[in-house]
């Protein structure tokens, strides 16, 4: 195993112990997923598209240039990192590339003010490697998707393919609170919160950033809703994205992902992956359903097969 580790792997830990021996002690093979696969690959493909051209553009090009190039990016990454036989069938393939299409144009829109214009023309970097050491639990690292200068100092963003409200953080914080005292479990969430604490301490820890400089955050759902419309020669797709600052919640709640980091770490650095307890009853009602390892798991088939 790694001696650093990752938001994907302390999310994994978090999510169900077990899960991440099977993963990452065990290296088990957690089987097919098309429906998974889809998912990634439309994320890679929207990820990759925008950080392309943002590498190819700056504050003095013009909107139309970087609305060609994220499309001629667009239409290169989809060709090559998506797959048709992923699909059921070929309009689903198509129906798809349209709605990723569509949420390129909808982010660098640039009559409706479209954010991306912004972010990709005062792009400083991209895929960022955030690596570092905590003096007390070890090597970290992870990848930002996008950083922007702004005014005032660094502004992190990751982009997720979709945004839905059940699986993006409360920006009050309650479900960080509950998930921490153990009263709740939210396997979709976990991540998001992991690269959020640590992308903004790692990034206090990297060349691009200077003493003084304002961190903000954000998550960017590129799809947040669909609409298809019939016309007379087949149907147009209309997308709009969403951006989920996270700033004052990472501000307000430095200490609770604190916790949720070392406590994930020392769970891994410790070989503690045998969930017991309230803990393992929250695992089986809101992770169990979605893993892949069901059938290599004794926790798991041992539930399942109780006398009542």
């Amino acid at each position: 195993m790694t001696d650093r580790v990752s938001p994907s792997r302390l999310q994994t830990y978090l999510n169900c112990p077990r899960q991440f021996e099977f993963k990452y002690i065990h290296d088990l093979d957690g089987g097919e997923r098309t429906d998974l696969e889809r998912y990634f690959n439309r994320g890679d493909v929207l990820d990759t598209a925008l950080q392309l051209t943002a590498t190819e553009v700056d504050t003095d090009t013009d909107p139309e240039t970087v609305q060609s190039l994220a499309r001629e990016n667009f239409t290169e990454c989809w060709q090559r990192k998506t797959d048709s036989d992923t699909y059921p069938s070929p309009a689903a393939y198509e129906f798809d590339r349209r709605i990723s299409a569509a949420a390129i144009d909808d982010y660098l829109e640039a009559e409706t003010d479209g954010e991306g214009l912004a972010h990709l023309r005062r792009s400083v970097g991209t895929e960022v490697h955030l690596e570092w050491t905590d003096d007390e639990l070890g090597a970290m690292h992870g990848y930002a998707d996008n950083i922007v200068e702004t005014r005032d100092g660094l502004l992190i963003i990751d982009y997720k393919a979709s945004y839905s409200g059940r699986r993006f953080p409360n920006k009050n914080g309650s479900d960080l609170e509950k998930q921490l005292n153990g009263t709740n479990h939210y396997p979709s969430r976990l991540k998001k919160w992991l690269q959020l604490g640590m992308y903004w301490e790692g990034l206090t820890q990297h060349e691009l950033y200077s003493p003084g400089d304002e961190i903000r955050f954000m998550f960017y759902g590129l799809i947040a809703s669909k609409e298809r419309t019939p016309t007379k020669t087949g149907y147009s797709v209309d997308v709009r994205g969403k951006a989920w600052e996270m700033t004052d919640l990472y501000r307000e709640n430095t200490s609770a992902f604190r916790t949720l980091i070392d406590e994930s770490t020392t769970g891994i650095q410790s070989g503690a992956f045998d969930p017991t307890g309230d803990r393992w009853e929250l695992i089986q009602e809101e992770a169990c359903g979605d893993c892949d390892y069901q059938s290599a798991c004794g926790d798991y088939i041992a539930e399942e097969v109780k006398f009542s």
